[in-house]
């Protein structure tokens, strides 16, 4: 049996655990900023390139600093549902 056939098809209803100090002001700001604007909703309502046009970056920049951010978020929420926090 692999590790992802053990995961569960139906919905948690647990809270996330995330620490919002682990992120770097910054990321903090930008995913913020891209939560107002959008970015997350199915469908977005904002590209990578629109926000980086605004936000005076480049749209790989966000990308990366965004995935860090996120990287950052779900560890932290897999080592709290695992009960390694």
């Amino acid at each position: 049996m692999t590790e992802a056939s053990t995961i569960s098809r139906r919905p948690s209803r647990g809270r996330a655990v995330h620490d919002p100090q682990a992120l770097t002001s910054r990321q903090q700001e930008l995913i913020l900023y891209c939560v107002d604007r959008g970015y997350y909703l199915i469908p977005r309502r904002a590209t990578l390139r629109e926000l980086g046009m605004e936000l005076g970056i480049s749209a790989a920049s966000l990308s990366l600093s965004l995935r860090r951010a996120e990287a950052k978020i779900i560890s932290d929420h897999a080592k709290a549902a695992r009960g390694q926090v």
